[in-house]
């Protein structure tokens, strides 16, 4: 890292029922521009305002997920993606109506998540909502 230069970091809540794969815990996310905050249960209790992202893992029960999307956009406009789901149209058209930022279905690689964060990363910087973490 040059002197003088730092990176904005946002904050990502990993809602995650299932306790997704070490891999995804493990990974360098500050390098991708973020940092990751667990939340094991499905109680959004939690100030949204404090995250720039929600990632959900739908890996055991769709439906409750895509209650949880309802709720949070009930709340927040903040970029959503969901992992771990299959590939069911309905699934995936009632995710589109929680406007979902991305869904990444079983089996999805490490590239797929990082194509995606890249993408959101590049979206919060343009977006003036966005809260970053200097």
């Amino acid at each position: 890292m040059k002197a003088g230069f730092f990176v904005l970091l946002y904050e990502v809540l990993l809602i995650d029922h299932d306790q997704s794969p070490n891999a995804m815990r493990n990974m360098d996310w500050p390098s991708q521009g973020f940092i990751l905050t667990l939340q094991m249960d499905l109680n959004i209790e939690r100030d949204l305002e404090t995250f720039s992202l929600v990632i959900i893992n739908m890996r055991k029960n769709a439906t409750i997920s895509l209650e949880l999307c309802e709720v949070i956009r009930r709340k927040s406009r903040i970029p959503i993606v969901l992992i771990g789901g299959d590939k069911d149209f309905h699934t995936v058209r009632q995710a589109m109506t929680y406007r979902v930022s991305d869904d990444l279905p079983a089996p999805y690689t490490a590239l797929d998540l990082r194509a995606t964060l890249r993408n959101l990363r590049a979206e919060l910087v343009a977006s003036p909502i966005a809260t970053a973490i200097p």
